[in-house]
């Protein structure tokens, strides 16, 4: 399915959502050439993953270095329009664990992200935002974590 169409048709949960599912839809229609893309410097489209194990006692978090917190796993289109594809990727690179589905192929929610400033790999990036979906992950607890 198109992201758009995913995105149009995600029942938002809260007034949070709400708005923001009306941002990134229209931000995407003025945008349409380079929202996938990085060369949007204002905001582009991201895609995150919650990741549970089989039974869903456990989440799997990753700690992010530039904010110094812990985090979904989650990044970059990088031009990809698969979503649930690109939560998937970011989830396998991530934390090295290679045996990861999602849970259902719906959204789990929609959210504006904003990102501060700030140097990486020795270059600055000036303040933005990530158009962010999220998924639902499931991982094989027994594989070993990278």
């Amino acid at each position: 399915m198109n992201y758009r169409e995913e995105i149009r048709k995600y029942q938002p949960v809260n007034e949070q959502e709400m708005n923001d599912k009306k941002v990134i839809l229209d931000y995407i229609e003025y945008f349409y050439e380079d929202i996938l893309t990085r060369e949007n410097q204002i905001a582009h489209m991201t895609s995150s993953g919650l990741i549970l194990n089989e039974s869903l006692d456990k989440i799997l978090m990753i700690h992010h270095n530039i904010y110094k917190t812990w985090t979904w796993t989650g990044g970059h289109a990088e031009g990809d329009s698969d979503m649930l594809g690109v939560a998937l990727k970011e989830a396998k690179e991530e934390t090295g664990v290679m045996n990861i589905v999602s849970l259902t192929q719906n959204l789990a929610s929609i959210d504006i992200i904003p990102v501060y400033g700030h140097v990486k790999r020795g270059k600055y990036v000036s303040s933005h935002l990530h158009l962010n979906t999220s998924y639902i992950l499931i991982a094989d607890e027994k594989e070993a974590l990278v």
